[in-house]
């Protein structure tokens, strides 16, 4: 009897911790799609333009990144 108490509350985790990261892993998900479908879109225009929407991606995630690691807790 004990060991069905134990099983039914590990459902009912998994389901609630399902709840709360399911959503985050689809946002990274898009997220990463996001840059994915704008550099195959700007990869049609030419070369350079690749290459600069390339570098600007990369400055702008640098930037994010650098604001969520410098902020205070």
């Amino acid at each position: 009897m004990g060991k069905m108490v134990l099983v039914g509350k590990c459902w009912q985790e998994s389901k609630l911790l399902w709840h709360i990261a399911f959503p985050a892993i689809l946002t990274a998900v898009f997220q990463f799609s996001i840059n994915f479908v704008t550099v195959g879109f700007v990869g049609h225009i030419g070369v350079v333009e690749l290459a600069a929407i390339t570098v600007a991606q990369n400055v702008v995630e640098g930037f994010a990144y650098s604001v969520l690691v410098r902020t205070p807790r």
